[in-house]
């Protein structure tokens, strides 16, 4: 595998890492406001964020930003199948046309990368 598999997979993992912040929002929202819970939740919240700031600056150095944050739309599929497994949500033909969609222009950023 060639460098430059393995730099968008790392990509990827950080952005499936990130999804996992809209799943703890989501917790968050269901505690009370300033419970323990909701503290413990938000500050792991932000925690993550932390982590995924660091990461994303390693990330811009290999990546144009132009590239980077185009593939970053993909979050947006990871937290829905992350939501689905976690929260047991439906899947709607709305949701499945949108993944196809941001998975298409993933696909296209990504072929068009040298």
């Amino acid at each position: 595998m060639n460098q430059k598999i393995k730099n968008l997979i790392k990509m990827h993992l950080l952005f499936i890492f990130y999804a996992f912040v809209t799943l703890i929002s989501k917790l968050a929202s269901q505690a009370t406001f300033l419970s323990i819970n909701f503290n413990v939740l938000y500050s792991l919240m932000l925690f993550i964020l932390m982590i995924y700031a660091f990461f994303w600056q390693k990330i811009l150095k290999i990546f144009p930003l132009s590239f980077a944050f185009s593939n970053r739309s993909i979050v947006i599929l990871w937290a829905s199948i992350l939501g689905i497994f976690v929260f047991n949500e439906t899947i709607t033909i709305g949701k499945i046309v949108g993944g196809i969609i941001i998975v298409f222009g993933v696909y296209l950023m990504v072929s068009d990368y040298e």
